[in-house]
């Protein structure tokens, strides 16, 4: 590039991350952030959110198009547009303009929504029991030595505060994706 151009938008973060898609977002607002070039600066941005790839690159922001923004501002933009879905995926990007009036646009990136309202959860909490002394007959061990009725390819060392939490089911189909919701 020559030192006049800005460099497109590099470093698409979603709430602080640097890759969202590999994980889920439990804010109903999320803030974007993104790295302008060294060799320029930005004097506006546009943000666009899409609930699908093909039309973020046609610049349809369907989910939210902040419009055209004059602002240097290239952290903790937040989100302000229709509500987001639960355990969905959206496309996102962003484009800036330059000191020279040029508009440069980022590559896409994506984020995964969370369960964003408690009632979404639908599970049951897990736990060790609260009352102290007690402990269950399987899934608590002292130390390594005590785990003889464990896969001996089971490599989790339990240090005798923890409680062993894990469930085997056989699947029908192949599957595409998963998501495991795991809190605390």
């Amino acid at each position: 590039a020559c030192a006049s151009e800005v460099a497109a938008p590099s470093g698409l973060m979603c709430e602080l991350m640097a890759r969202p898609e590999l994980s889920q977002i439990g804010d109903s607002t999320p803030e974007f952030s993104w790295i302008v070039g060294p060799s320029g600066r930005q004097t506006a941005y546009q943000v666009l959110v899409a609930s699908d790839l093909a039309g973020l690159n046609e610049n349809r922001g369907d989910c939210w198009d902040s419009g055209k923004v004059a602002s240097a501002r290239s952290s903790g933009v937040e989100y302000a547009g229709k509500p987001l879905s639960a355990e969905a995926t959206y496309f996102w990007k962003v484009r800036i303009l330059d000191n020279l009036g040029k508009t440069i646009e980022s590559v896409p990136a994506s984020f995964g929504t969370a369960l964003l309202n408690t009632e979404e959860w639908q599970a049951r909490w897990i736990g060790a029991d609260p009352e102290p002394g007690r402990m269950p007959a399987k899934g608590f061990f002292m130390d390594r030595s005590e785990q003889r009725d464990l896969d001996p390819q089971d490599t989790v060392l339990h240090n005798g505060r923890s409680l062993l939490l894990r469930k085997s089911f056989d699947l029908n189909k192949n599957v595409k994706s998963a998501t495991v919701h795991v809190c605390g």
